[in-house]
């Protein structure tokens, strides 16, 4: 069975965030530069001098003297390479305020169950026997529950399969008492995501 399934509003860094500008995120580079370390690799990557203590950015900041990032863009140099890389993997907004949906990609999802079930009755009593299975394969685009992602590309693959066996015999003692022996055993094997 496939079927459509909706994304929902999902949040993805606008335009001007992936060219390094936050100046749309309230609050996005608040802190200071930690470390001499730190502030070595960032003076080496942003070809300016940057000192420990050093906020990356406020407000009112105009010049590098004041803080790391002046207005708030964040030079591609100073970028990790997998976020460099990476970023090519999010989706670019569809939809008003920075949001992307789709409803492009099926989830399908195949389940096969059946069972089986013999009775008897023999010398040794009323012999049963039942078999129970239940095997299925889950493409989900969008496993967000899962602890995977939430745009498409990133899907989750989920599997399992689920067995029943119960065996009986029933004697009847006499006209006054009966004997019954029961053995059951199931097993669920399943991999989620």
């Amino acid at each position: 069975m496939s079927e459509g399934v909706d994304t929902g509003l999902i949040p993805v860094p606008s335009l001007a965030d992936r060219t390094g500008n936050l100046a749309d995120q309230a609050g996005a580079l608040t802190g200071a530069v930690n470390g001499q370390y730190w502030a070595s690799l960032l003076s080496h990557a942003l070809h300016y001098p940057v000192s420990p203590g050093e906020p990356y950015y406020i407000p009112a900041c105009s010049t590098t003297a004041q803080c790391v990032f002046p207005g708030a863009p964040i030079p591609l140099p100073a970028w990790s390479a997998p976020a460099r890389h990476l970023l090519q993997y999010i989706p670019l907004p569809n939809t008003p305020g920075n949001f992307f949906s789709t409803s492009a990609f099926d989830e399908t999802l195949r389940d096969d169950k059946g069972s089986l079930r013999l009775d008897a009755t023999t010398r040794w009593g009323m012999l049963s026997a039942y078999y129970f299975l239940d095997d299925y394969f889950l493409n989900n685009p969008h496993p967000v529950n899962r602890a995977g992602a939430n745009v498409p590309g990133f899907n989750a693959l989920s599997f399992g399969r689920a067995r029943l066996i119960n065996l009986g015999d029933t004697q009847t003692l006499r006209s006054s008492g009966v004997n019954e022996f029961r053995f059951s055993f199931m097993r669920d094997a399943n991999v989620l995501g």
